[in-house]
């Protein structure tokens, strides 16, 4: 579902095309987030700021709420990180899109944010006749009359997967203070630098993304003295200035 909402954003950000309407459309999405952001804070959005997102409403955000219908307010997303830069942008320009976490083991979702309570970046607090902790190492773990017994004919994967009747689910994951989980990656794609220091790679990607010249990357460094980033087909500027496309590291 994630993806769905990136192709949109990728799709209005290529119909910009180039020069004058490509910097108005970016400048439209940073002030988007922006103005998401300053609607959690006490105080909320500047005067100045939401100047600035009524008129970016006019420029860029009508045309693509026509194209997601018009009349479309709500939206859920789950089997994958939205990503909080995201989220933030179309509920900035007037999507609110609400996560959920769950997984064909839980049957239906162990955490599930709503209209009423939604937190961004988070998928929401646990849901009722639902039990979630995070065990030691960081993997969150489910519990509940909902989740599976065993799997089929594999008991060896069943043993691994269950521990006292809680589900392993090899995400990571916190609680923040409100009791809303963050997931913050997988087990199995941790990172661990050569001085043994863990770094789950999903959040520092996603902010990466959110720079105008970088679509994909991937975090590097496992048993290296320092965390590195891999971005395919990054544009870059030769010594004359001119762009060019080269893989960077």
């Amino acid at each position: 579902m994630p993806r769905v909402f990136e192709k949109i954003y990728g799709a209005a950000e290529q119909r910009a095309g180039g020069g004058l309407k490509l910097k108005v459309f970016r400048w439209s999405a940073k002030v988007a987030i922006e103005y998401s952001r300053a609607c959690d804070r006490p105080r909320g959005p500047s005067w100045f700021l939401a100047g600035q997102h009524a008129v970016a409403a006019r420029l860029v955000y009508a045309s693509i709420g026509r194209s997601l219908g018009g009349d479309l307010r709500y939206s859920f997303s789950s089997g994958a990180p939205l990503g909080e830069r995201l989220g933030h942008f179309y509920r900035g320009i007037g999507l609110t899109i609400m996560e959920g976490y769950g997984l064909t083991e839980t049957t239906a979702p162990a955490t599930c944010n709503t209209i009423e309570a939604n937190r961004i970046g988070t998928v929401g607090p646990v849901t009722a006749g639902t039990a979630v902790r995070i065990a030691p190492d960081g993997e969150i773990q489910v519990k509940g009359p909902h989740v599976f017994r065993a799997y089929h004919n594999d008991p060896d994967a069943t043993a691994a997967a269950l521990v006292d009747g809680w589900f392993r689910t090899g995400d990571i994951g916190a609680f923040d203070p409100d009791g809303y989980l963050r997931i913050t990656g997988r087990i199995k794609e941790l990172i661990v630098t050569a001085s043994g220091k863990n770094v789950a790679p999903a959040l520092l990607e996603d902010r990466l993304r959110g720079h105008p010249l970088v679509s994909q990357c991937v975090l590097v460094g496992d048993h290296k003295p320092f965390i590195g980033c891999s971005s395919p087909s990054t544009p870059t500027c030769s010594p004359d200035g001119s762009p060019t496309t080269a893989a960077r590291r």
